[in-house]
């Protein structure tokens, strides 16, 4: 009987200890990353607006696995996409657009327990190259749950994985190609 209350405390302790190190953990975050691109703003401006295009350059495509629908608009504010894996159930929407150098969107989880607003800036540089500044933050989280605190590191690390591929991506279409 004395085993099974030892185990039963260690578990227990193990518990506590787990809760209290997602209780720890931030449950904000944010990601910014920019690169040089060789291609002109309107002509990139008109890629990133247009969300059937994405998977044409972003993370978030069939080549990584997931099953994308649109909505029925497909640029500009309003703009909605659905994206879908085993494991997860994503819906991103642009909520603001400038039609030059800003565009706005957010990226729900299935239950809007999470929320992440993305930004995606275009800067003319004075040479043949414009700047694209991408920057996320994680803005809302229902709940205080211990254990989505943990979901929340590694949605960041999903998503700077997402950032980093998909700027990746773009480099390869605009830095490849003669300057348009």
């Amino acid at each position: 009987m004395s085993i099974f209350i030892v185990l039963l405390s260690i578990l227990g302790f193990l518990f506590l200890c787990v809760c209290l190190v997602g209780y720890s953990m931030p449950n904000t975050w944010t990601i910014e990353e920019a690169v040089l691109l060789r291609a002109r703003p309107n002509h990139l401006f008109a890629l990133l607006n247009s969300l059937d295009k994405w998977p044409e350059w972003s993370f978030w495509s069939v080549d990584n696995g997931y099953r994308v629908r649109f909505g029925s608009v497909k640029e500009g504010v309003g703009a909605t996409m659905q994206l879908e894996t085993n494991k997860v159930r994503i819906s991103l929407s642009v909520s603001y657009t400038d039609t030059k150098n800003e565009l706005r969107y957010q990226l729900k989880t299935a239950n809007s327990l999470f929320v992440v607003e993305g930004i995606l800036l275009i800067s003319p540089s004075n040479t043949e190259y414009t700047q694209l500044a991408w920057r996320n933050s994680f803005i809302k989280y229902q709940g205080n749950h211990p254990i989505h605190r943990y979901q929340i590191y590694f949605l960041k690390k999903y998503i700077e994985q997402g950032v980093e591929e998909s700027i990746a991506k773009l480099q390869q279409i605009y830095n490849d190609e003669d300057f348009n």
